[in-house]
C-alpha cells in the first residue's frame, strides 16, 4: 500500500487522486504538493521548476498556501528550485514567507521565555509541535508556520502555571468562574499576551476527556527526554509519542490542512529509521488507535512521497478502509470554502470510520455529561444576562 513509484518510471499512484481532486486545477495543486514537501530532492526540484514554468494561477497557489499554512515552505522550495518569476503574485509570496519566518523566530523566543519561567517556578513543561517540531523535524524554524504556542503541563500545576503566565503578561481567555468545571473534562486553556501578539495553549491532555485517543499525558511524561533548542535544555516527547501526537492532532481536525500531513512526513523523513515500529504498533493496537495512526502514515506517504522507512512498512498489515478514508480526505483538501466546513454530521461520520473499536467510537459518558452540563449552564447564564440587559433598557430604574 505504501510503495512509492515516483522515481521508478512506473505510473505514479497519486496521479488518479490528483485527477479526481482538482480537475482544471491539476497543475496548481501538483505544484502545491511538490513544493510543500519538507525535503525536496533534485527530482522534485526539477518538477517544481517545470510546473512553475507553465500557466500557473499564482493567486490560487498563494491562497491555498496561506489556508494550509505552507507559505514559507512553498516559497523556500520555489527558491531552491531556481524559480524566478517576477510577478506581483511571487512578490506577495516572498513578502508572506518573510513575515512568516520573522513570526516563527519571534514565537520561538517567546516560547523559550515561557519555558524558562516555568522552570524557575518548578513547573515541568513540554513544548508541543510548533517551534520545536520546526527545529527538529524541518531543520529550520522558519520553514514551519505556526500561530500559537502549545505547552503540556500536568493537571496539578494548572493554577501555578496560570500565575506564571499572568506575571508574564498573559490573560486567560476563559472566565475564572468557569475554570473549575471546565478542567473536569477539558484539555487546554487559551492565554493571550497583553499586546495580543502571542497566544499560548496550556494543555494537560490531548483532547477532551470524553474522546478516546491512543496517547495519554501520563505515558508521555514517563517517556519524555531532554533536548537542546536555542541553547536551552527542554523536555521533549519521545519519538513514538511525537508521532502519535501528530496523528491524533490531524485526526481530531479531520486532516483538513496540508500542513498537518506535511508535519508527519517531515517527522518520518527525519526520525523514521529511529522509531521502534514494533513497539509503536503494538501500543496502538492495544489502545484502539491502529487505524488512526496508519491513516496519518498513508496520507504522509501519498502526499509527500517515499517517507516511510522499511521498518514501519513491514511492521503492520494494511487496513483496506484506510485508503478509502484517505482518498476522501485528499479529495476535499483543496475545497473552497476551505477546511473544517463540512459540519457536525460529517465530523461524526469521519470519527466512526477512523476508529476500529466500538468502545473508542463512543464517548466516555461521565466526561461528556460534564461537558454538556457546562455548555448548557453557560448558555443559560448568557441568555439570562442578555434578557436582563434588554429589560434594563426597556424599563430603566
Amino acid at each position: 500500500m505504501f510503495q512509492d513509484r515516483s522515481s521508478s518510471g512506473e505510473p505514479d499512484p497519486r496521479t488518479s487522486i490528483l485527477t479526481a481532486v482538482v480537475g482544471d486545477r491539476r497543475a496548481e495543486v501538483e505544484l502545491l504538493l511538490a513544493a510543500s514537501r519538507p525535503h525536496a530532492d533534485e527530482a522534485i526540484q526539477s518538477r517544481i521548476a517545470h510546473l512553475a514554468s507553465t500557466a500557473i494561477d499564482w493567486d490560487y497557489v498563494a491562497m491555498q498556501a496561506v489556508a494550509h499554512g505552507t507559505t514559507a515552505l512553498l516559497y523556500s522550495n520555489l527558491r531552491r528550485a531556481g524559480v524566478q518569476i517576477q510577478t506581483a503574485e511571487m512578490k506577495r509570496l516572498d513578502h508572506m514567507a518573510r513575515e512568516s519566518a520573522n513570526r516563527s523566530l519571534y514565537l520561538l523566543g517567546e516560547l523559550l521565555k515561557i519555558l524558562a519561567a516555568f522552570e524557575n517556578a518548578k513547573i515541568p513543561a513540554i513544548p508541543l509541535k510548533g517551534a520545536t517540531l520546526a527545529v527538529t523535524a524541518y531543520g529550520d524554524v522558519s520553514c514551519r508556520q505556526f500561530s500559537d504556542l502549545d505547552v503540556l503541563i500536568q493537571e496539578r500545576d494548572i493554577s501555578r502555571a496560570r500565575e506564571v503566565l499572568a506575571r508574564l503578561g498573559f490573560r486567560c481567555v476563559h472566565h475564572s468562574d468557569w475554570l473549575e468545571p471546565y478542567v473536569k473534562f477539558g484539555h487546554e486553556l487559551d492565554f493571550i499576551s497583553s499586546d495580543g501578539t502571542v497566544q499560548v495553549d496550556l494543555q494537560w491532555r490531548f483532547a477532551k476527556k470524553w474522546l478516546s485517543l491512543p496517547v495519554d499525558a501520563l505515558t508521555v511524561w514517563d517517556h519524555a527526554s531532554s533536548a537542546t533548542i536555542g541553547g536551552q535544555a527542554l523536555r521533549q516527547t519521545s519519538l513514538e509519542d511525537t508521532l502519535l501526537i501528530l496523528c491524533c492532532h490531524g485526526y481530531r481536525h479531520r486532516w483538513s490542512r496540508l500542513k498537518w500531513i506535511i508535519d508527519v512526513a517531515a517527522f518520518l523523513h527525519r526520525f523514521g529509521e529511529r522509531l521502534d515500529a514494533i513497539r509503536l504498533f503494538e501500543r496502538t493496537q492495544a489502545h484502539g488507535g491502529r487505524r488512526l495512526v496508519i491513516l496519518g502514515l498513508w496520507l504522509a506517504q501519498e502526499v509527500a512521497g517515499n517517507v516511510l522507512p522499511l521498518s514501519i512498512q513491514r511492521s503492520f498489515a494494511t487496513d483496506p478502509k484506510v485508503e478509502c478514508i484517505g482518498r476522501a480526505i485528499i479529495e476535499r483538501l483543496f475545497d473552497v470554502p476551505l477546511r473544517g466546513s463540512h459540519g457536525l454530521i460529517a465530523a461524526v461520520a469521519f470519527h466512526l470510520r477512523a476508529r476500529e473499536r466500538l468502545r473508542d467510537k463512543l464517548p466516555a459518558f461521565a466526561p461528556l455529561l460534564s461537558h454538556v452540563t457546562y455548555t448548557l449552564r453557560r448558555q443559560a447564564r448568557h441568555h439570562a444576562q442578555r434578557c436582563l440587559a434588554v429589560s434594563s433598557r426597556i424599563c430603566p430604574p
